[in-house]
């Protein structure tokens, strides 16, 4: 199965790739700041084969891996090789290139695009697809939403399970036979967007004046087809909407015989999360000199969004 969760900014994307997907894994953690609890955790996980690996994982032997072992995994890199070849002789790498740059692909995408080409259709690399994708190029939208099949395709016939957790829902047309969640915060926007914005304070380059997380700001953008609710995971660490999440990612038996041990750490996360903004200063911040509801009604007053909510007098 294919499946996708979208967690918006702040709202836990890297704790859950942690507990949830990776089940623990500590070996995935990339990242830990313990001075705002956030995270860096790797967001797709392919049971094809190691998913920070990709080729070298076929091509350098290891010593201790055996005579079988080593004869399964060519013929799984040779298999595979064959699926993704029509995919990726409908492109060369100049004209991708090409194409990013005209279409403004952002730093981080051009990286995951440059360091992984050879494995565009075989392994979920959507999240960075929003800086490309729908930009006026339609052959580049035919061929990202061709390799994001194939990538689905590939792993049905080898039985394999993926999935990927990003900030927000793709283009409908992307969306094909993949399975999708999103995390609701709809209840409790104003203080993911405080959190979202301690945390990012502490990073290089971080935000300096308030930051805004609102819940379908725009009716027609994309939604994913089920949901959990933020706030009875953290907030109240609902073991029924925790194991909904665990189900999800198919890991519902790892939540089953250690749910206690997962919801303290749900718990655990959310009160820490609770000190960082208890013992933030916001009162120096841009933005933050008014209440939730005022600094709201004043944002994007020109995008065409909020010129046809007002036309229609819903604000």
């Amino acid at each position: 199965m294919h499946r996708q969760l979208y967690a918006p900014p702040g709202a836990g994307k890297n704790f859950i790739s942690y507990h949830v997907m990776w089940q623990g894994d500590e070996s995935r953690v990339i990242d830990y700041n313990e001075q705002t609890n956030e995270y860096t955790v790797g967001s797709i996980k392919s049971e094809l084969f190691d998913t920070n690996y990709y080729e070298k994982h076929f091509k350098e032997a290891l010593e201790w891996e055996s005579e079988w072992s080593l004869h399964q995994d060519k013929q799984k890199y040779e298999l595979i090789q064959q699926l993704i070849a029509p995919v990726m002789a409908k492109m060369t790498r100049e004209e991708f290139f090409q194409i990013c740059r005209e279409s403004g692909c952002s730093t981080q995408a051009w990286r995951v695009f440059e360091n992984s080409w050879g494995w565009l259709p075989v392994i979920d690399y959507s999240l960075w697809y929003t800086t490309i994708y729908n930009k006026g190029n339609t052959r580049m939208d035919r061929y990202l939403e061709e390799c994001l099949r194939s990538c689905t395709r590939i792993h049905r016939t080898m039985n394999r399970d993926i999935a990927c957790v990003g900030h927000y829902p793709l283009h409908e047309n992307l969306l094909v036979d993949i399975s999708s969640m999103n995390i609701d915060i709809g209840d409790c926007e104003e203080w993911i967007s405080d959190l979202f914005h301690v945390k990012q304070r502490q990073q290089p380059g971080g935000l300096n004046q308030r930051f805004f997380i609102v819940q379908g700001r725009d009716p027609d953008a994309p939604k994913a087809k089920t949901s959990v609710s933020y706030r009875k995971l953290f907030f109240e660490q609902d073991e029924k909407e925790i194991k909904r999440l665990y189900s999800f990612f198919g890991t519902q038996e790892h939540f089953i015989k250690n749910k206690d041990k997962i919801v303290r750490e749900f718990r655990d996360y959310h009160e820490f999360n609770q000190r960082v903004i208890d013992e933030y200063d916001f009162t120096q911040t841009p933005g933050y000199e008014v209440d939730w509801d005022t600094y709201l009604a004043n944002q994007n007053k020109d995008s065409a969004w909020r010129k046809k909510q007002e036309a229609k007098k819903t604000f």
